[in-house]
């Protein structure tokens, strides 16, 4: 299930087709929706379980990891590399599931105990 919605992802990012390259607003839009739902599976995955309805923490946390890819892209597009001093360059490293997103998720984590010899089917 998407936990945000792409219109949400716009508003936040502030970044347009344009930006990216791409040709048209819709093939935009697919590529959003598509991000959307790898955000969601991630925090699902991440959480270890998923909502009908999400909390808002949960949701924002969506929109920021979408948000931040859209902004890693666009930074790697204009300058994959960050010169540091006159002889130290630095390649810019994906992060948009950032420590500070884990932690809001935090609160969210359900945790299966198993007891010795039981069976998980």
């Amino acid at each position: 299930m998407a936990y945000a919605t792409v219109e949400e992802v716009k508003a936040f990012a502030k970044i347009s087709y344009e930006d990216l390259g791409y040709s048209s607003e819709s093939e935009f839009d697919s590529f959003i929706s598509t991000l959307i739902d790898y955000a969601s599976a991630l925090v699902e995955d991440y959480c270890n379980q998923s909502w009908e309805t999400p909390p808002n923490t949960v949701k924002f946390v969506v929109i920021q990891i979408c948000a931040n890819t859209l902004h890693e892209i666009l930074q790697r597009k204009i300058n994959p590399i960050i010169q540091q001093s006159e002889f130290q360059l630095k390649l810019l490293v994906p992060n948009a599931f950032t420590d500070e997103l884990k932690r809001l998720l935090d609160v969210y984590k359900s945790f299966e105990i198993y007891r010795e010899g039981e069976s998980t089917t």
